[in-house]
């Protein structure tokens, strides 16, 4: 009986153990997806970026933010360009194209420059630079607000580049940390 209850006791522990363990290894440290999301202005957008990434540390995550930001400024900075060159009769939007245009490239040097804050570890400018991006993007967003109406869906991908640099400058901050 003594042997009998000493395997029991074995197998318990080591369900126990098991259980515990495996779930530790599923559970983040620092869910940083539930401590960032509720803050940004666009939380689902926020939950669909983060958390495939959520197993990165703090560094390689800011990281694929930053690229993510820069891939969409540039795509975004080429689509107001396109409908700049193609708008041959509306002044209006010419000029509104036009001046999203710069806001956008702006948008695009703030990132880059964000960039090089990271390689230099330099947190603090490189979240000044983030939040700057996101900045110029709510500056080509307000030239919507004026007639005529816009015919194309830029103000949407105007404002998803808005959200992700936004989302990317809370990544950034906490690698800032207190410094910040």
């Amino acid at each position: 009986m003594g042997v009998f209850s000493y395997v029991k006791l074995s197998l318990c522990c080591v369900l126990f153990f098991g259980i515990v363990l495996s779930h530790a290894d599923t559970t983040p440290q620092n869910d940083t997806v539930s401590t960032i999301c509720p803050q940004t202005r666009n939380p689902s957008l926020c939950r669909q970026l983060l958390k495939p990434v959520s197993n990165l540390n703090a560094t390689n995550m800011a990281n694929y933010m930053i690229d993510l930001a820069h891939t969409n400024a540039v795509e975004c900075r080429r689509r107001v360009q396109r409908l700049k060159a193609e708008e041959t009769t509306n002044l209006e939007l010419k000029k509104r194209y036009s001046e999203c245009w710069q806001c956008i490239d702006s948008s695009v040097s703030a990132i880059e420059s964000g960039k090089q804050y990271m390689e230099y570890k330099n947190y603090i400018a490189l979240t000044i630079q983030i939040i700057g991006a996101g900045s110029h993007t709510d500056q080509c967003l307000d030239t919507f607000n004026q007639p005529p109406p816009e015919p194309s869906s830029l103000p949407k991908n105007v404002k998803n580049l808005g959200d992700i640099c936004y989302i990317t400058s809370y990544v950034t901050h906490i690698l800032a940390g207190d410094d910040y």
